[in-house]
């Protein structure tokens, strides 16, 4: 039964590899033919990012600190940004028992050492499969057992 699925799993990564190379010849096709709608797409693109920015950037000097309403359809919206200490942020959450949480990939890799008498360590199997299966496969397209 796993030879079939090996075999027919080594069909499809060539058709999947076939179908990528089409593919990436016909987008190759598709770009070269539409190179100047493309390239005129970009720059009117990056023309309007630096409009919107000089629009945004004139109403925000134009703001009074009162008056949020659209002026040519461009509005005012505050947002709260928050300046402080990273580290006093982190004692404060310590002493209150908030906004913590743990960073499980520096902790997982040192717990891996089972130094923690908290953390249980154990070895599970995972099967992987090789990328290429042409060598697992004999002329007739049989698989061969190890």
């Amino acid at each position: 039964m796993l030879d079939k699925k090996v075999r027919k799993l080594h069909e499809l990564r060539q058709e999947r590899q076939e179908n990528d190379k089409a593919l990436a010849a016909a987008r190759r096709e598709w770009e070269n033919e539409n190179a100047v709608l493309l390239d005129n797409g970009r720059l009117i693109s990056h023309g309007i990012e630096a409009l919107e920015r000089s629009i945004k950037a004139a109403r925000v000097e134009m703001f009074d600190g009162e008056d949020k309403s659209e002026s040519f359809g461009v509005g005012i919206r505050e947002k709260t940004v928050l300046y402080y200490i990273e580290q006093d942020a982190y004692n404060w959450a310590l002493r209150h028992k908030l906004c913590l949480k743990l960073d499980t990939k520096p902790f997982e890799k040192l717990a891996k050492d089972g130094g923690m008498d908290f953390v249980t360590v154990e070895k599970q199997p995972q099967a992987t499969i090789a990328t290429d299966l042409s060598k697992w496969l004999d002329e007739d397209d049989d698989v061969k057992t190890i």
